[in-house]
């Protein structure tokens, strides 16, 4: 992995004449959206090909594609999924480790990121969902991967969890890094009494962004309606978000918010699937715990140890699968949690991320592939003091753990575990 200060410091924005960035409205275009990715990317020092691959008849039908070649000709294909309103450049401090031991992919969706901006047409969870989902199976045919390693982060896990029930037979193995929507919202559910009063402020304003979020006002639309302030709204979240973990120093914060702002000011697409998947308060309205109930592709979870996202849907789904079938390898049907990160594990804690995706992927990956990973993750900074350790190594440690600290749940003849608690396998749940 690339070190965080092995690159001078650059400006935030490309060198843009003075009376454009004075003259418009919004701060954005194409051009500069695709040099933003390029100065993040350069960050790496593995080198990077960029394509837009098409994957429909028409001008915006393309997908944005990250690759770095790959280390050996029978070096796995792991194809990178991200979240809602990121893009693949968010990947950057990855890309280095990833990339020493599989063919390494990064992929917008299509209408997010630096893909194609068709017009969306979905109406229903369904219709939103086959909009994803049949242009990513388009995208791998156009590569050319006949079976992939599909990692997935966010709405990018929802989505890839989609495909590959979809598509199993083109899907190795699922890695599902803090997906959005897995668990269903409980029958006995509220809203919190503070936002749920019918005549108290908190409650009016819980109210109108329901309002909002069902008439699609979404992050995007804020800041292309920003205009030209919609710059320093972005570089405020990036600066305040990105400082737990392995905080940004000053030249990945000034070439990530770049990048951010113009994935996020981009023409409205894909953005406008959020309403159709997720209701308000972020439950799914088809949850993957039911949709995807008869799984049948090898699947790993990742959660950081201080992430917003619940576990207990994935620990109820693994649970579920392990009563239907035996665990295809060691990490299938397992939940793992990276120390000292939220939820964007791989930007808190590259290094420790890196290393339970070598544990995850050891059945595909040669000892060469795997010590490459390893060392890559050994070599980059470091977030966390304590290392992740295999789930086997941790046995006795969580047999020992006194009553309400922790606990592990069979899940298959290997006795394959769900952990919870305060080991470094899975160090608690946000």
């Amino acid at each position: 992995m690339a070190r965080p200060d092995a690159t001078p410091p650059s400006p935030a924005i490309a060198a843009t004449p003075w009376y454009r960035r004075y003259s418009r409205w919004r701060q954005t275009s194409h051009k500069e959206a695709v040099a933003a990715e390029e100065r993040l990317l350069a960050l790496c020092g593995t080198p990077t090909q960029t394509s837009d691959v098409k994957v429909g008849p028409g001008p915006a039908d393309y997908m944005h594609t990250i690759t770095a070649p790959p280390p050996h000709p029978d070096a796995p294909p792991l194809v990178a999924i991200p979240g809602y309103a990121a893009g693949s450049g968010h990947a950057f401090r990855i890309v280095d480790g990833l990339a020493s031991a599989f063919h390494f992919h990064a992929v917008d969706l299509l209408g997010t990121g630096l893909s194609g901006r068709p017009r969306f047409p979905a109406r229903s969870t369904e219709e939103a969902v086959a909009f994803f989902v049949e242009s990513l199976e388009a995208w791998r045919a156009a590569a050319g991967l006949d079976r992939m390693l599909l990692m997935g982060h966010s709405m990018g896990g929802y989505l890839s969890t989609c495909y590959a029930a979809r598509y199993p037979e083109r899907v190795q193995h699922l890695l599902l890094v803090s997906p959005v929507g897995v668990g269903r919202q409980p029958p006995d559910w509220r809203p919190p009494a503070a936002l749920a009063g019918r005549w108290t402020l908190r409650g009016q304003l819980a109210r109108a962004a329901i309002a909002a979020w069902d008439h699609d006002l979404t992050p995007g639309r804020v800041i292309r309606g920003l205009g030209p302030f919609g710059p320093g709204l972005v570089a405020r979240y990036a600066r305040g978000r990105f400082q737990q973990g392995l905080a940004f120093n000053d030249d990945e914060v000034a070439r990530f918010e770049s990048y951010f702002y113009h994935i996020l000011a981009a023409r409205g697409s894909g953005e406008f699937a959020l309403r159709h998947i997720l209701a308000p308060y972020a439950w799914p309205r088809s949850a993957l715990e039911e949709r995807c109930a008869d799984l049948s592709v090898p699947v790993t979870f990742f959660y950081g140890d201080k992430d917003w996202m619940d576990p207990a849907g994935a620990k109820r789904m693994v649970a579920a699968l392990a009563q239907q079938r035996s665990p295809a390898c060691e990490s299938d049907l397992q939940i793992l949690t990276t120390p000292s990160a939220g939820h964007y594990l791989f930007i808190d804690n590259p290094s420790e991320f890196m290393r339970q995706v070598a544990y995850a992927t050891s059945a595909y990956l040669s000892p060469e592939g795997r010590g490459a990973l390893l060392a890559a993750a050994d070599a980059g900074p470091h977030a966390a003091a304590e290392p992740f350790h295999p789930p086997d190594e941790l046995e006795e440690q969580v047999e020992r753990k006194a009553p309400g600290e922790g606990q592990a749940v069979g899940v298959g003849p290997k006795d394959a575990a769900v952990r919870e608690g305060k080991s470094v396998a899975a160090e608690g749940s946000g």
